[in-house]
């Protein structure tokens, strides 16, 4: 049986930049399914996991990193259409 992370409690999430984060943790922070979560790290948009043994691990910097470019890529799209 796989243990699970629990998840996230929106009012007790770690402001420290090194918090790390476990898969299922960041997939909640980023509000993003599996797929799309891998498919970030594929395409540069989120850091690779730090491997600490077999556990992989997201900086929160890497996280908040990721919700920047994808905000960037957001605001750039929009303003093309207009």
């Amino acid at each position: 049986m796989t243990k699970r992370s629990p998840p996230l409690d929106p009012l007790n999430i770690s402001t420290d930049a090194n918090a790390l984060f476990t898969a299922l943790q960041a997939m909640q922070f980023l509000s993003v399914g599996r797929s799309t979560f891998y498919e970030l790290i594929k395409k540069g948009m989120l850091h690779p996991p730090l491997k600490i043994g077999r556990a992989s691990r997201w900086r929160r910097l890497w996280l908040d990193q990721c919700v920047e470019k994808l905000s960037d890529d957001y605001t750039e799209t929009a303003g093309a259409s207009l």
